[in-house]
């Protein structure tokens, strides 16, 4: 499978692959997300199914006395309940715009303050693994990481495409060839660390990643071979991928978003703390992840994907979030 020359590269101990953007995460505060989102949107689908299905019930009150409050912050206005019983009509306009009202706060709440700002992870570039998180992603997402048909070919391109040029940072470097020959690299290597992941809102519904920086410890485990381990380090790079702008319409027919930021692959001789200051960059990286918001938060396993020299992605490591 061309494995070799991607841990030539891996052992090169500074593959920045991998700052992961999003794991299944605790959020900061889960109470208050409860409350500020899912809350509102269970109490717009209530009101909207009652006024819906079943407005009819008002026609059986006879003579009602009760009187029906409506409260704006502080300040209130009563309506008898008699009014609303004959104005059936205005009676179901003012509950479909209470819905929509309720539905409208839940998506502009600031959902960047709920996602912390530093996110453990583990990253694996078995074939397998890789082919078990895309089928974890349904047609409509894998159409959109518009991914090489013939991507099984384009791992072994990538594998000796990089290999070439970490071998050569080696050489100007002083460094010995780390990787033992004639074993397949992918199945026994894996990296292991943390990123920043710092998002702000712009808009309603509008986010900026501003910063993503990774630093992972990587490891070489092959049978009979001496165990070895690397550092490296990766950084958001500054692109319109950046930008995550859902619809509400979208999230509410999918209830939830695929963000696909760009990330600059940095090879470098220094340790996990100066690899950002010594290395170099060597090719760009998406890193793709779904985030889902129902039933309950959650962020799927990250894929990474590399451009081929036909100009399709091809699905080159995978992180599961800790």
């Amino acid at each position: 499978m061309g494995g070799d020359g991607f841990l030539s590269l891996a052992s090169s101990f500074h593959r920045a692959d991998f700052p992961i953007i999003c794991r299944r995460v605790k959020l900061k505060n889960e109470t208050d997300f409860i409350v500020n989102f899912y809350l509102p949107i269970l109490a717009s689908v209530i009101i909207f199914f009652v006024t819906l299905l079943a407005p009819k019930f008002l026609a059986g009150i006879k003579q009602p006395t009760i009187e029906t409050e409506i409260r704006l912050g502080i300040v209130g206005f009563k309506i008898p309940l008699s009014l609303w019983v004959k104005n059936i009509a205005l009676t179901k306009a003012f509950c479909y715009v209470l819905s929509i009202a309720l539905l409208i706060y839940a998506f502009s709440i600031d959902f960047s303050r709920y996602f912390p700002a530093l996110l453990k992870m583990d990253v694996y570039y078995d074939v397998n693994g890789i082919e078990r998180t895309l089928g974890r992603l349904d047609s409509q997402d894998r159409a959109q990481l518009d991914i090489d048909k013939n991507w099984h070919s384009g791992v072994e391109e990538y594998d000796r495409d990089v290999v070439v040029n970490i071998q050569s940072l080696w050489t100007k470097q002083g460094l010995p060839n780390y990787w033992p020959e004639n074993v397949p690299p992918r199945p026994y290597f894996s990296g292991s660390g943390q990123a920043t992941f710092v998002v702000e809102r712009t808009a309603f519904l509008t986010y900026k990643i501003v910063e993503s920086i990774g630093k992972l410890t990587y490891s070489t485990t092959s049978p009979r071979n001496e165990v070895k381990t690397f550092s490296g380090a990766s950084k958001l790079k500054p692109t319109a991928a950046s930008y995550i702008r859902p619809t509400i319409g979208q999230l509410l027919a999918k209830q939830s978003v695929l963000i696909m930021p760009e990330f600059m692959q940095i090879f470098g001789a220094g340790s996990v703390h100066d690899g950002m200051a010594n290395g170099e960059y060597d090719h760009a990286l998406i890193a793709a992840t779904k985030i889902s918001l129902l039933p309950m938060p959650s962020v799927g396993d990250t894929v990474f994907l590399w451009r081929s020299k036909t100009g399709k992605w091809v699905p080159i490591a995978y992180a599961i979030y800790r």
